[in-house]
């Protein structure tokens, strides 16, 4: 990705994810591990203002937002912190 011209601001073209926002949606820790190995912004939203931490709890990736959380993920974000507290509790 990176090799390919991407950078870390680089948005996927149709829905504005970031490659982050996509790894938490589908649960990819591996791929959170990659990309936090190339220093890329793990917990930097997506054009809605989506975090990867709020994508993981929505879709259920309990993998993804326990490495999230243990890299930093600021849960204090709105679009964050009401839906993990609801999701973390139920």
């Amino acid at each position: 990705m990176f090799e390919a011209g991407a950078g870390v601001d680089t948005l996927h073209p149709a829905h504005g994810e970031t490659a982050s926002t996509l790894a938490a949606y589908k649960g990819h820790v591996g791929v959170l591990e990659l990309l936090s190995e190339f220093e890329y912004p793990l917990h930097k939203p997506d054009v809605d203002g989506a975090t990867p931490a709020y994508i993981a709890a929505q879709e259920g990736q309990t993998a993804a937002l326990e490495y999230l959380i243990q890299n930093g993920a600021d849960l204090t974000l709105r679009t964050s912190s009401l839906l993990l507290l609801l999701l973390l509790t139920d």
